[in-house]
């Protein structure tokens, strides 16, 4: 299966050391669907559990931190951390879920204020 943009899917990234380096997180396709079919890649934003997104006040107020509640995935997409990855790695994975076109419209417009 090709990714599509609003796909949400686990994906181990490795890029960081420690203990968690290791872990598959949560990550929501940006890139357009276009993009996505004629390239190895797909642009991705993680996804955050943790609290301070949702509790603290320059969070909330930033246009870069999106809440997302979808079924069982509640967290906050952090969209100024924009990461490429290889799409065929995970083309045999069926996402998480995935967002809606008004989310992705919303989303996609934040994006292109900042980049």
């Amino acid at each position: 299966m090709k990714l599509k943009q609003g796909n949400i899917l686990r994906a181990g990234l490795n890029l960081i050391t420690g203990t968690n380096a290791r872990e598959r997180r949560l990550y929501l396709v940006v890139s357009n669907n276009q993009y996505n079919q004629y390239f190895n890649t797909v642009l991705v934003v993680p996804i955050s559990t943790a609290d301070k997104y949702l509790t603290m006040k320059k969070y909330i107020k930033s246009p870069l931190f999106i809440e997302i509640k979808k079924e069982n995935i509640h967290g906050t997409a952090l969209l100024q951390h924009i990461r490429t990855i290889n799409s065929m790695k995970y083309s045999g994975e069926q996402p998480e879920t995935t967002l809606s076109q008004q989310e992705i419209s919303i989303i996609s417009d934040r994006i292109q204020q900042f980049y």
